[in-house]
């Protein structure tokens, strides 16, 4: 009897059941990580979001035109942020910034492409704005890379356009 309480105490710490670190991992509230994108229009001196702020869901691939209604799904401002950060964010999760409306066929405002290589990732504020200056293949921050950009417009400046492409877990 004592060897079989014993294996079955084993088999309950290798499936995870007997441990109290991972008996939350099933619950409901504790399947889905909090992943956000944020976007700011100031930052002040202590590194806090100001102005009009707004928080964008990265758990799912997302196109978002802050020009029309999707501005309300997520109580974004058209034009009126100048920063972002990520907060816990996966690795290899595509981030698109445009100045125009998304899938609007115009080339001629900016647009910059990052990827996560990362997981998860939280990163300070980043200016928008700053990205002009950088080179494909930078580090813009620990664990954000910029996959491409385009110059035009005032260059980051008027964001309107948020796309998020999360990877397949597969």
């Amino acid at each position: 009897m004592k060897l079989f309480n014993q294996s079955l105490a084993g088999l309950l710490l290798v499936a995870g059941l007997a441990n109290p670190l991972y008996a939350d991992t099933a619950s409901p509230d504790t399947k889905q990580a909090v992943r956000y994108l944020e976007l700011a229009e100031k930052v002040d001196d202590n590194g806090v979001g100001t102005g009009k702020t707004c928080r964008i869901p990265a758990t799912q691939s997302l196109t978002i035109n802050l020009n029309n209604d999707d501005e309300d799904t997520y109580d974004c401002t058209n034009d009126e942020h100048d920063y972002f950060k990520l907060d816990n964010v996966r690795s290899a999760v595509i981030i698109t910034f445009g100045e125009e409306a998304c899938n609007s066929g115009t080339i001629n405002g900016w647009e910059f492409e990052l990827r996560t290589i990362i997981d998860p990732i939280t990163t300070p504020w980043i200016s928008l704005i700053k990205l002009k200056d950088r080179l494909r293949g930078d580090i813009i921050s620990r664990g954000v890379r910029l996959e491409r950009s385009r110059q035009g417009g005032d260059g980051g400046d008027e964001l309107t356009c948020v796309k998020i492409k999360v990877s397949d877990p597969g």
